[in-house]
């Protein structure tokens, strides 16, 4: 069972089996909903499909990044289709939206006329030296290929004292998914290049940001942004085509035999029952998914 909405829980001692403070990495000793009051914005702010948003910075001197929207995660450098920023900008935060495809920033720019987009790389952006005061990444680590350099360029471009906020899953996280059960291959691969929070921590640290407060998050039963584990508790996602095309790890990693039989235990298990028993030993009370919080020093 996860924590009551409005209780605070010791995180560090969620877990049965190990801790989830690898090496001494903090976890913020509040439930996911205490902390989107600590931290966020109001009101829900929900993309109504999956957006390939990574990173957007904030410029707005006068107030400090919200990092948490209720029941969502933030909004981004590397925009992709940009419903993140744009709902951020729609919340009154002067929003640049950066991303290495043009074809995605084509997609974005239509939906804000209030939004800078620019095309960059997220280790090397054309911006002056202290000139945000906020950054968030959603869901995008695990593509860059040198997150320490992304890391260290990104501290460049805040200002001391401000906020980047990363929204991601651990390897820890995802091997509790369920859906592992079914695609264990598709899974295995998919963990492989995610980053530890270890990881995550020291290479934050590195490039300039105190060690980082993790929050974890846990799917919600009526989330609206449909990336991986958001069939966690709607497992009829999982035989929509639609829905797998935008799954980078079903797209790169599930061939079709693997596919084929998966969906085909899936629906057995869906019809006799059994489903509901692996649902049950999938559940976790150290998050879906969670939030780094660092800040620039």
């Amino acid at each position: 069972m996860r924590p009551s909405p409005n209780s605070e829980c010791d995180i560090s001692r969620l877990s049965p089996t190990r801790t989830c403070a690898p090496n001494g990495l903090r976890w913020c000793r509040t439930c996911p909903n205490a902390a989107y009051r600590m931290f966020g914005i109001s009101g829900a702010c929900r993309s109504a499909w999956r957006c390939f948003s990574a990173l957007s910075i904030v410029a707005n001197s006068r107030r400090e990044l919200r990092s948490y929207v209720t029941g969502i995660k933030p909004g981004r450098v590397v925009c992709g289709t940009g419903n993140y920023t744009t709902a951020l900008a729609r919340h009154g935060f002067k929003m640049t939206a950066v991303d290495p495809s043009r074809e995605m920033l084509g997609h974005a720019r239509h939906k804000s006329d209030d939004v800078r987009w620019v095309n960059s790389y997220s280790d090397d952006m054309p911006f002056s030296t202290g000139e945000f005061s906020g950054a968030v990444a959603t869901l995008t680590i695990h593509h860059w290929p040198n997150r320490r350099a992304s890391f260290t360029e990104i501290r460049r471009i805040l200002k001391t004292g401000t906020r980047f906020v990363i929204f991601s899953s651990t390897p820890e996280q995802m091997n509790s998914y369920w859906i592992g059960h079914y695609f264990p291959r598709t899974m295995a691969s998919t963990i492989w290049r995610m980053p530890t929070a270890e990881t995550v921590s020291l290479a934050l640290v590195a490039a300039g940001f105190t060690e980082p407060r993790c929050v974890p998050w846990f799917v919600p039963d009526d989330l609206m942004d449909l990336f991986w584990y958001a069939g966690k508790d709607r497992s009829d996602l999982y035989f929509d085509p639609t829905y797998r095309a935008g799954i980078s790890g079903f797209r790169e990693y599930c061939s079709d035999h693997e596919l084929e039989d998966g969906l085909r235990r899936l629906r057995s298990d869906l019809d006799t029952g059994h489903w509901r028993e692996v649902r049950r030993a999938a559940e976790t009370l150290i998050g879906d998914y969670c939030f780094f919080v660092a800040e620039a020093v």
